[in-house]
């Protein structure tokens, strides 16, 4: 019955909250299953913003937290087994917490529909470079950065 799904589907989606995309795993599945990877859910957040928690990627502010954009997204566009990265979320969440209690610093927004001007920035960065990154013809950005322990 397994298979029959496979036949359902053209791309695989898994959740990657690693500091790039796992490159070895995206090209295990296009080996294993002849298809290519999307990453369903990636963020990163940082405590400078008055919400309780980071995020499960952890940065020391908002700065690092725009060059980790820029370092994951690039390397998933310049990865030919990867066909997309899905932020998590647009907008923060709130400080007294979802239903399960996370309050992170996740989003593009601010609870206020403020947008993370470094953030944005470096977002319009990247995608501004996607298709010359996703044919080889720049290198991605991969600035060393400091990256705190994860939530999990």
């Amino acid at each position: 019955m397994g298979s029959q799904g496979m036949k359902s589907f053209d791309v695989f989606s898994i959740n990657s909250y690693t500091e790039k995309v796992p490159k070895d795993v995206t090209e295990h599945i296009n080996k294993m299953l002849g298809m290519p990877t999307i990453i369903g859910e990636w963020h990163f957040g940082a405590l400078d913003v008055g919400l309780p928690f980071s995020g499960i990627g952890h940065l020391k502010d908002q700065k690092d937290r725009a060059k980790a954009y820029r370092i994951y997204f690039e390397d998933a566009v310049a990865n030919p087994n990867c066909v997309g990265a899905h932020w998590f979320t647009l907008y923060d969440e709130s400080a007294l917490g979802r239903h399960d209690g996370e309050a992170y610093n996740i989003g593009f927004l601010d609870v206020c529909n403020r947008a993370y001007s470094d953030l944005s920035q470096a977002a319009m960065l990247s995608h501004e470079r996607m298709y010359d990154l996703a044919e080889g013809k720049e290198k991605p950005f991969d600035e060393e950065i400091e990256y705190l322990p994860k939530l999990f």
